[in-house]
């Protein structure tokens, strides 16, 4: 029952539920890619995904100075069933939707560029429009 409670809990949070929404694209994303599209702190971001690994629905990887997540390989039928749902919930939402319209600009550039700052400004700060 605790690994069902850690997984409820995790998903009980609208910026978590973004980021599942965005790693279920199947893409590893970094966590500069992330910030950039939630323009959200690295700081609180970082928080979600912490809370996120430890209820063990995102894996991460290091590469130099980058951490890369992306789903949890290894996601039991419940857990991928659940997060389905979810997607399929969500697919129409308008929150969601800006999400994956930022996340294909933001593709545009690598986590060098997203990380250094060496990006158009209106991008990071200009919210989740389109």
């Amino acid at each position: 029952m605790d690994s069902c409670l850690a997984v409820m809990k995790a998903l009980a949070d609208a910026t978590r539920l973004r980021i599942i929404h965005l790693l279920k694209t199947g893409e590893e994303m970094c966590v500069c890619q992330i910030v950039a599209v939630l323009n959200m702190s690295q700081s609180t971001v970082s928080q979600h995904l912490g809370m996120l690994k430890r209820a063990g629905l995102v894996a991460d990887r290091k590469e130099r100075r980058w951490v890369f997540y992306r789903l949890h390989p290894a996601l039991g039928p419940q857990q991928q069933s659940i997060l389905d749902s979810i997607a399929s919930w969500l697919q129409d939402d308008p929150q969601m939707m800006q999400d994956r319209i930022r996340w294909q600009r933001i593709q545009e550039f690598s986590p060098e560029q997203l990380c250094s700052g060496r990006i158009d400004e209106t991008l990071r700060m200009g919210g989740n429009e389109a």
